[in-house]
């Protein structure tokens, strides 16, 4: 058997399940930047790193893939997931300043309120953050395919 045939995947691979890791991943991510944003009164850009890399992990385990469009689904969901985390941090801040209940405040918001808050609030350095987050998710989204997962699924050995 030809161990470079481009046909070699893992027998378990999932797409769906990588995906519903990668939401997994991005909304703990999210959750864990917006508490210590607000608990510290301080955004951590290194925190994105930590999005990527939990969003990654997320979609390889329950994937458990080793094609390219797993990378790509890591990559979109750490981005989102800093986004997400990065406006869900401004939300609480919002609702404290304004003695708003944060629900009453999430459910008045739109796409619009939304895309507005991350302008009014962009800082150049969130490129380089979300960047490395997309790329944290990008490398760590897919199982590393090694002999005995190949000996595994075709017998051999």
């Amino acid at each position: 058997m030809d161990y470079n045939n481009n046909d070699l995947t893992l027998p378990n691979q999932n797409y769906m399940m990588g995906i519903i890791g990668g939401i997994l991943g991005a909304v703990a991510g999210a959750l864990i930047w917006a508490v210590i944003t607000v608990v510290t009164d301080y955004q951590i850009g290194w925190m994105a790193i930590g999005v990527g890399f939990l969003v990654g992990k997320s979609v390889s385990y329950f994937g458990n893939g080793e094609h390219v469009n797993f990378r790509i689904i890591g990559a979109i969901f750490a981005l989102l997931g800093c986004l997400f985390g990065n406006v869900l941090a401004l939300t609480i801040i919002l609702s404290n300043y304004y003695s708003v209940p944060l629900f009453e405040l999430i459910g008045i918001m739109n796409i619009g309120m939304v895309i507005e808050l991350l302008v009014d609030t962009f800082d150049a350095m969130d490129i380089l953050f979300y960047g490395l987050a997309i790329l944290q998710g990008y490398k760590i989204s897919v199982k590393e395919v090694v002999n005995k997962d190949i000996d595994d699924k075709y017998g051999m050995l």
